[in-house]
């Protein structure tokens, strides 16, 4: 029995949005795999893609990723297999390898997790063909998201949170495994968790709940159980509010990003002094990133080494180089900077 709500028709309206921006035929049905962890976010999304795919509009496949951290995560993946076989759900689990989590040095556990989970994801998609992966982040997830990138001191990209409907790269850390683009969708994003859960008990299904998810020892969760409900108490609606703001900064951010591109046309390997001359810092910051994200893959390029890289250009320190991340540097010659690769 589809779910008859508010939320289903707009969960409806996002995958036609999907749709437009993967640029699918009109007869295309796309395939959607589904991060099914178990919890009431995910289970969520499941339950709602389950029946889109009943009204025929996309094929779902839920895929459970154990990462093995704590006891009795194989009994949960027991769980999360059955509950996907009494909704009728395509399913497939998947465990992070023994060691894998290691390999991430100079990251904390939950980003490591984070990285391993997406790989895992991302190699079911290119599998399966998938068309997107889906995830069951909502308006907490993006207004947490919203501070923890505030904190750290980030421009517009990062007031801007997260997108309904983003392309992402797989690995996007330094690795020397095949590189991935998957497109990433979130129909859940503005909705609120607990009407998600809500949606989930009427189903009387057994949600998992990762005792993880209480610890503060993970920033994420501080933010979640300390720094929101105190915003909330002394501005009431302010996780709704930073939710809306990032929506506006996301706006803001795809202007911003546009001019850039025009700016950048017609750059090749070398971006000249000239390129850049005349333009706002705002618009050179992203000439820059842009510029170097196309040439030296795998690096995630911080706001400070972006910066430094355009005090490199402007001063015309020829000869002199800005390291920027897992060996890769950008060099000033003859008046243009150009990417140099790790040795």
């Amino acid at each position: 029995m589809a779910t008859d709500s508010g939320v289903l028709q707009r969960v409806r309206r996002s995958l036609q949005s999907l749709r437009q921006a993967a640029g699918l035929r009109v007869d295309a049905v796309p395939v959607v795999i589904a991060a099914f962890s178990g919890g009431a976010d995910s289970l969520a999304l499941v339950i709602l893609l389950k029946d889109l795919e009943r009204l025929g509009l996309l094929r779902l496949v839920a895929v459970h990723v154990d990462h093995g951290v704590r006891p009795g995560s194989d009994q949960e993946a027991q769980t999360v297999a059955m509950v996907a076989g009494r909704l009728e759900v395509a399913f497939r689990a998947e465990r992070i390898g023994d060691g894998n989590l290691a390999r991430h040095t100079g990251v904390g556990v939950e980003e490591a997790m984070r990285r391993e989970r997406y790989r895992i994801l991302a190699d079911a998609a290119a599998d399966l063909g998938a068309d997107a992966i889906a995830t069951g982040h909502h308006r907490r997830d993006h207004a947490e998201t919203v501070l923890l990138h505030l904190m750290r001191g980030a421009g517009t990209h990062g007031a801007a949170g997260m997108r309904e409907i983003s392309a992402m790269t797989v690995p996007w850390w330094p690795d020397r495994n095949d590189v991935r683009g998957v497109t990433l969708w979130r129909p859940l994003l503005r909705e609120e968790p607990s009407a998600l859960r809500a949606l989930v008990e009427a189903r009387h299904l057994p949600i998992v709940d990762d005792p993880s998810n209480r610890s503060e020892a993970y920033r994420r969760n501080a933010v979640r159980h300390r720094v929101l409900p105190l915003l909330e108490t002394v501005v009431p609606g302010a996780e709704g509010n930073l939710a809306a703001f990032a929506e506006r900064a996301a706006e803001d951010d795809e202007a911003l990003d546009a001019i850039a591109r025009d700016a950048l046309s017609g750059v090749g390997d070398r971006l000249p002094r000239i390129a850049l001359a005349g333009a706002p810092v705002a618009i050179q910051r992203r000439m820059i990133r842009g510029w170097i994200v196309l040439r030296a893959p795998g690096v995630d390029l911080t706001a400070d080494r972006t910066e430094a890289v355009r005090l490199l250009v402007e001063r015309n320190e020829g000869g002199k180089a800005v390291e920027i991340g897992a060996g890769w540097s950008v060099r000033l010659e003859a008046g243009s900077a150009v990417v140099v690769p790790p040795r």
